[in-house]
C-alpha cells in the first residue's frame, strides 16, 4: 500500500483492460473529510504520480485511512482449527513515503516535477510545513498502519527515519527512490545462475 490516493491517471498509464482508475473511489470522501496534506491555501495536494498524501499527523487523515483498514482485515476473518476466528492479514507493506526521488528523466510521467514527492511549502493537520515531515512523513505513515494489528502482525516498511525501527520490518534494498535496474531486488539478490 502506499500513503498516496489517485485523484487522477494519466491516460495509457498501463494498457488496457489493467489500466488504472481515472480516480480513486475513496479520493472525494478522502477530501470532504480533510484526509489529505494541503498546501498554503487549504487545498488538498496532488503530486504529478502518486495523488494525494494522506496526513497522519491529524484525527482527520489518521481515521479515514484506518477505518478502511479496519474493515479490510475484519473483511478477511478466517476460522481458525481451534473454532475462533482471525483476520487472513498478518502484516501491510507500507511503500513509498519518502519526500524525494530521483529527478525525472525528460518524458518520463512516472516520477514527480523536480524528483520531489513532498513539497517543502505543504501544510499539515499538526501545524509542521513539508520542510518538517521531510522524513517524519515515513514514521507517521508507519505509526498509523501498524496500530491497525499492533502485535499482532507486523509492518515492512520501505521508507524509514529515526522511529521507524520500533514500528516496522525495514526493506533496505531500494537504495534510491527510483525503479533503476541497479535499485530495488535486482540490488540486493545474486543472480542464481553462476557467472561465466
Amino acid at each position: 500500500m502506499t500513503p498516496y490516493v489517485n485523484d487522477r491517471s494519466l491516460d495509457d498509464e498501463l494498457p488496457a483492460p489493467n489500466g488504472q482508475l481515472p480516480k480513486a473511489a475513496t479520493f472525494d470522501d478522502g477530501t470532504q473529510r480533510s484526509a489529505f496534506v494541503t498546501d498554503a491555501r487549504g487545498e488538498p495536494v496532488g503530486t504529478s504520480w502518486w495523488k494525494g498524501p494522506i496526513d497522519f499527523t491529524g484525527r482527520a487523515g489518521r481515521d479515514w485511512l484506518l477505518a478502511q483498514l479496519h474493515q479490510l482485515v475484519d473483511d478477511t476473518a478466517v476460522s481458525t482449527r481451534s473454532g475462533g476466528t482471525e483476520s487472513a492479514i498478518g502484516g501491510f507493506k507500507t511503500d513509498d513515503a519518502e519526500a524525494l526521488t530521483n529527478k525525472p528523466a525528460p518524458g518520463d510521467i512516472n516520477a514527480p516535477a523536480g524528483g520531489e514527492y513532498i513539497a517543502v511549502d505543504l501544510r499539515y493537520a499538526d501545524g509542521r510545513t513539508g520542510r518538517q515531515m521531510r522524513n517524519g512523513y515515513c514514521v507517521e505513515y508507519q505509526r498509523t498502519v501498524r496500530s491497525v494489528l499492533g502485535s499482532h502482525g507486523e509492518i515492512f516498511a520501505r521508507s524509514g527515519f529515526t522511529g521507524s525501527q520500533a514500528l516496522a520490518v525495514c526493506w533496505a534494498g531500494d537504495n534510491e527512490p527510483n525503479f533503476g535496474d541497479g535499485n530495488g531486488l535486482p540490488s540486493v539478490i545474486v543472480p542464481a545462475s553462476p557467472r561465466r
